[in-house]
C-alpha cells in the first residue's frame, strides 16, 4: 500500500491525504490546463525523505509530480490522476555556497 509505505520512512507531518487539501496542490498557475487528483501530497525535509519517496513511487510504479512554489504558467506541476506529488517548498535551508564552484546546495 502506498500510504503505509511512505509512512515507514517519512513523519507524519510530511504526508497530506486529505482531499480538501491535496486539492489545493493539484496544479499550477496554469488555468488553461487540467490537473488529476493526487493520492498524497509529500512536503520532505531532507534528501533522505525525497529518496524515500522515489525509492517508493517506482516499486510501485507510482507517477511522481515534482512542484516548486507552483508558480508556473505551463501545467507542468500539474497532478496526474494516483500520483504522489513531492513537494519541495519545505527544502529551504542553504546547506553550502561555493562562488568558485558557482554551484548552491539547499
Amino acid at each position: 500500500d502506498l500510504l503505509e509505505r511512505l509512512r515507514a520512512g517519512l513523519p507524519p507531518e510530511a504526508l497530506i491525504t486529505d482531499p480538501d487539501v491535496t486539492a489545493s496542490y493539484a496544479h499550477d498557475m496554469a488555468s488553461f490546463c487540467e490537473a488529476g487528483t493526487p493520492a498524497v501530497v509529500v512536503l520532505p525535509r531532507t534528501v533522505e525523505q525525497v529518496q524515500h519517496v522515489m525509492r517508493t513511487a517506482t516499486a510501485l510504479r507510482v507517477p511522481v509530480v515534482p512542484q516548486g512554489a507552483r508558480t508556473g504558467l505551463s501545467g507542468a506541476a500539474n497532478a496526474s490522476d494516483g500520483c504522489i506529488v513531492l513537494s519541495l517548498v519545505k527544502m529551504d535551508r542553504i546547506l553550502e555556497i561555493s562562488p568558485v564552484d558557482r554551484i548552491a546546495v539547499v
